[in-house]
């Protein structure tokens, strides 16, 4: 048992801490991490993506990262907030996930499939009952993993606290699942898909001298961020709108931080299409456990590039280095989009799960 952690409990062999900040939690980086390998977890839930989260959007809130043991180890993490919201009189105390806002990005929970419903059964008298929360957020969740139908039966188990669990949220996530070679993704986008996209690819290289490549090597990325930071924000501006890092606050420096944290690791990738010396297409992403994290893409805004689908071309290049890298999944990002799902996609719901 470690020393110094508050709130700890024990139930049939499975014991809970506790923890209040990250520099409580700073021995615990690597079990963290390799909690959220083996349970198949996402990059988001990595310690240092949670950390880099908190820094940002952590103001005037109280962290709660509830940990699970199960024989010792390590076996499920909430990683939990609180905050209190005025809605005109009325005064609300809420709890959320680490992620659940500002940063367009998956909060499905790191822990290993035994272990998620004693976890979420904690949070639950944790939050709504010791920390007297009004309303409990569980997501927002997506992908095989998510199961919000049994999460959302827990509260037949605790209707001493839970007046209602519902779920919220009528939006989709979407994942591309990779074969082993790029002929085979080929093969299930359909004859005309393939036929647009060779047309695109044979009219691009006879106007220009292309090339594709890939921006990993720690110390180039920090460029190539502030690169493709320009060409997104040009992109969006060209059209009348904010675009990501001028719509959300504090979107530059928190993934100008992810970079320079997860450079080390090489898991920052800029798949790119060179028309030239000139960049005219890129994917920013993160690569972590064989998946493509499809952060944001860009694109050159001048009209000569609109003809030319640099969108589904760009996508279709990370498709074929991902697959090279011995990827097995991308995930693509938030909302519906017709050109990802002609291209492959595949859409799984999008849900909060509220506990009040």
């Amino acid at each position: 048992m470690l020393t110094g952690y508050s709130n700890i409990t024990s139930l049939n062999q499975v014991s809970f801490r506790v923890l209040h900040s990250f520099d409580e939690a700073e021995p615990l980086r690597n079990a963290w991490d390799d909690l959220v390998l083996g349970s198949g977890g996402d990059l988001y839930q990595t310690y240092d993506w949670c950390r880099l989260w908190w820094h940002y959007y952590g103001k005037h809130r109280k962290l709660h990262l509830l940990l699970l043991y199960s024989d010792g180890k390590l076996t499920g993490i909430f990683p939990g907030f609180t905050e209190s919201l005025w809605l005109g009189p009325a005064h609300l105390r809420v709890a959320k996930l680490v992620g659940s806002d500002f940063s367009l990005q998956l909060c499905n929970l790191p822990a290993y499939p035994e272990t998620v419903l004693p976890l979420v059964s904690k949070a639950l008298r944790y939050f709504l009952g010791e920390q007297r929360c009004d309303v409990l957020l569980v997501g927002p969740i997506s992908g095989e993993s998510s199961d919000a139908a049994t999460l959302l039966a827990l509260e037949q188990e605790h209707r001493d606290i839970i007046g209602k669990a519902e779920q919220l949220g009528n939006s989709c996530n979407t994942y591309f699942r990779l074969p082993g070679t790029f002929a085979e993704y080929l093969s299930t986008i359909g004859k005309q898909q393939r036929g647009n996209l060779n047309r695109t690819i044979t009219q691009f290289s006879k106007e220009h001298r292309v090339s594709f490549d890939v921006v990993a090597e720690p110390g180039r990325v920090r460029e190539e961020f502030d690169r493709f930071h320009e060409m997104h924000g040009a992109q969006w501006s060209a059209q009348g709108k904010l675009g990501h890092f001028r719509d959300w606050p504090n979107a530059t420096e928190f993934n100008r931080d992810l970079v320079h944290c997860f450079e080390s690791r090489g898991a920052v990738r800029f798949y790119r299409i060179l028309a030239g010396q000139e960049v005219v297409s890129s994917q920013f992403t993160f690569s972590f456990n064989k998946t493509v994290y499809w952060r944001l893409p860009a694109r050159a805004s001048a009209s000569s590039w609109d003809r030319l689908s640099l969108g589904r071309m760009g996508l279709a290049k990370m498709i074929e280095a991902a697959i090279g890298e011995g990827c097995r999944f991308i995930e693509g990002g938030r909302g519906h989009y017709d050109y990802k799902l002609q291209m492959g996609g595949r859409e799984w719901p999008l849900r909060i799960l509220q506990f009040t």
